[in-house]
């Protein structure tokens, strides 16, 4: 079993990303952050590019929901993705 959870502190702003699982060395796939803009956690069918392109766009000024959306857009298979974005 595997679980992600990506969150931001409303008081510092700060943002954080864990994962929990049985698979070897998951931290190099699953966890994506950018201080002061957001974070991604992309588990399970992963698709790696999720999370430098969900960041690129929170940079560029999208919401979560938008960045994420917008990715999506671009994978045949995002319905069996499991995401997060904040």
């Amino acid at each position: 079993m595997t679980y992600s959870i990506v969150a931001k502190d409303p008081d510092s702003g700060h943002f954080g990303v864990a994962v929990q699982t049985c698979w070897f060395a998951v931290g190099a796939i699953v966890p994506w952050a950018i201080a002061g803009v957001g974070a991604v956690a992309t588990q399970a069918m992963v698709e790696v590019a999720y999370g430098p392109r969900c960041l690129k766009r929170l940079v560029a000024g999208a919401d979560a929901g938008r960045a994420l959306d917008e990715v999506r857009a671009g994978d045949e298979d995002s319905a069996v993705r499991q995401v997060a974005v904040v």
